[in-house]
């Protein structure tokens, strides 16, 4: 097979495949120098809270942000999130109060939020926030921990990475609890810089977060309270409304390319690919290698012109921003940050570029 040279995500690919959309939206907003808030800022909350189903949209400056804003809005005091993600799931909350962030929950073997192990953290009257993940574009059970837990706490989803991925019941992720969304450029829905997004249907978290992204203010020159400026731009929003046209396909065609994966490295004794769900996005796709040899695997790939990734390498309880969380035992995510390794995706991938790179994989335990 002819070497090839094949990115991790290629954002040139997705830009080339609506550039005369994205070209004309951004001079729209420059002729008309409507840069912070306006008319296509609110045009882009409109359509991402009807496509998602849920009321509110409220744009923000990125999935960090969102985060932050929604934990504010509940007003709770304490959180419980799991530690195999990035940084910023935690880190929100926890600049947002200091020692907010108390537990972290253990994962089942997909990565996602495992429900055994949030019962030892929760007990009624707890005032708790919980922050389930959509780990690389799948989807966490919600319904069973709302079901579970409803009267006790509040439920904010990380979706960072699950942009139209469906819950059960087959309604988007985002649509029933507040949610916060990152637009990240490597992310299905990115724009050209930082931004995020929260969705809700509870007016009051609306209301709360529409102000606080904006210093506070509910007209130009009056605060009601101490906020921040945490503003999704409208040339950032002009491109996410192009994208949202796109979206639905585009998670389509990267669950063609989890089913290629999954059916080329199936024979593979040392791979355990992830489960193929058409609830899910494929965000990223990540294998677990099995022989204690990721790493030695990882260089392979990179030796041959294939980009990858480890999505994450160390938990969050065993970073030094957590040390306090050091001796919290995760058993299940410290095995599978040890094993995962993330391999390319994106939309525009082709058979040939898969093919290769399972082709290196079995040539690296041949």
């Amino acid at each position: 097979m002819i070497s090839m040279k094949i990115q991790f995500v290629d954002l040139h690919a997705n830009y080339l495949s609506c550039r005369e959309e994205i070209d004309e939206a951004i001079a729209k907003v420059i002729e008309k120098t409507a840069f912070i808030s306006g008319e296509f800022l609110e045009k882009f909350e409109e359509e991402f809270a009807n496509k998602i189903g849920a009321k509110y949209c409220i744009g923000v400056s990125s999935g960090t942000s969102a985060l932050q804003i929604s934990f504010l809005a509940h007003k709770k005091y304490s959180v419980a999130t799991q530690a195999n993600t990035f940084i910023a799931t935690a880190e929100s909350v926890e600049s947002a109060i200091e020692g907010s962030v108390e537990h972290f929950i253990d994962v089942d073997e997909n990565g996602l939020m495992e429900l055994e192990s949030l019962e030892k953290k929760v007990w009624p009257g707890c005032n708790l926030c919980i922050i389930p993940v959509h780990l690389y574009g799948q989807t966490s059970d919600v319904d069973s921990i709302k079901q579970k837990f409803d009267n006790d706490v509040c439920i904010i989803e990380d979706c960072a990475q699950a942009h139209f991925a469906r819950y059960n019941d087959g309604t988007y992720v985002g649509s029933k609890n507040t949610s916060a969304f990152s637009f990240f450029p490597s992310k299905r829905m990115g724009c050209f810089g930082d931004g995020g997004a929260i969705t809700t249907n509870d007016e009051a978290v609306y209301r709360f977060a529409k102000a606080y992204r904006d210093h506070g203010r509910t007209s130009k020159y009056h605060s009601d309270f101490v906020g921040n400026n945490m503003r999704l731009d409208g040339i950032q929003a002009a491109i996410l409304s192009v994208k949202l046209k796109h979206v639905l396909d585009w998670n389509d065609k990267c669950r063609a390319v989890a089913r290629k994966y999954n059916e080329l490295l199936k024979n593979i004794e040392f791979i355990k690919t992830p489960e193929y769900n058409e609830r899910h996005i494929y965000h990223l796709y990540v294998i677990r290698e099995l022989s204690s040899r990721r790493d030695e695997l990882k260089k392979h790939l990179e030796s041959n012109g294939i980009s990858c990734g480890i999505h994450y390498p160390v938990p969050i309880h065993l970073q030094m921003a957590f040390s306090w969380a050091n001796e919290q035992e995760l058993p299940m995510t410290e095995k599978l940050c040890k094993e995962i390794l993330s391999l390319s995706m994106y939309p525009e991938l082709s058979d040939e570029q898969i093919e290769y790179v399972c082709d290196k994989i079995e040539e690296f335990y041949r």
